[in-house]
């Protein structure tokens, strides 16, 4: 076949390699890995198991199998990605910054250089979507895809700063009482005073307190008492104020 040929067929063989909905075809180029450009704003968009792709077996995960951490049984939505000079934050736009880390990327691979450890994944550009292979369960990896985006920069600086957008989650919370973790962990609540099973919190109340004390007031046994509230972990903790003398009940409320 004619040189010219093949570099007219190209473009169609990779489109069609990407529509692959479950195993992906991709292939090196002739020339070798190209390397993306990831500076910028990422949206996560989708998360799907392969293996034994070329792409992989081109440029296998060095720590494969996957770690007991591991990504989560897709599919689910993973955080959105912002790359600037060499720093990566990963963000739940536009409410939550969850980690900020240094990156580099290399030779097929994309570094996440995290304080305790680093994570080296696969890494491609195909078309404008960039995929990131994390290893699941001996040669099946996840293969999460990103498209690039543009947030707002001031809900960003926000992020940054405080890494709660606090406005994003005024409405309904409910409060847990007992839970089980996967662990064997049980949690169950002790606090000597009767508190409502859920609180309204609006989004004025959030905006206005996220940037002074935090403080919102609470029916306590029939009485309106002051707390202070913070995010963790995705659920709200609420601190008793002065008034209380116990030990921190770790009060806390859920969507």
């Amino acid at each position: 076949m004619k040189l010219h040929i093949i570099l007219y067929l190209l473009p169609a063989l990779l489109c069609f390699s990407c529509a692959e909905n479950t195993i992906s075809t991709d292939e090196p180029t002739e020339k070798g890995w190209v390397k993306p450009e990831l500076e910028g704003q990422w949206k996560f968009v989708s998360a799907i198991k392969v293996e034994d792709t070329r792409f992989l077996n081109h440029y296998p995960n060095p720590y494969a199998p996957a770690y007991e951490a591991g990504p989560p049984e897709p599919p689910y939505i993973g955080p959105d990605l912002i790359f600037e000079n060499d720093s990566l934050y990963e963000v739940f736009y536009p409410r939550l910054l969850v980690d900020r880390t240094l990156f580099s990327i290399d030779s097929g691979y994309l570094h996440f250089l995290y304080e305790w450890n680093t994570e080296s994944h696969p890494v491609e550009l195909v078309n404008d979507t960039l995929f990131i292979y994390k290893p699941f369960h001996e040669k099946v990896y996840i293969k999460e895809g990103y498209v690039k985006t543009t947030f707002n920069d001031s809900i960003v600086d926000l992020l940054k700063k405080y890494e709660v957008n606090y406005a994003e989650l005024a409405g309904t919370w409910y409060l847990v009482r007992e839970s089980s973790g996967d662990d064997g962990t049980y949690y169950e609540l002790d606090f000597p005073y009767n508190i409502p099973d859920s609180i309204e919190i609006s989004r004025e109340l959030f905006i206005r307190e996220q940037y002074q004390n935090k403080v919102f007031m609470m029916s306590t046994d029939g009485k309106m008492r002051e707390y202070t509230f913070l995010h963790m972990w995705g659920n709200l903790k609420l601190t008793p104020g002065e008034w209380y003398k116990g030990e921190d009940p770790w009060i806390h409320f859920s969507r």
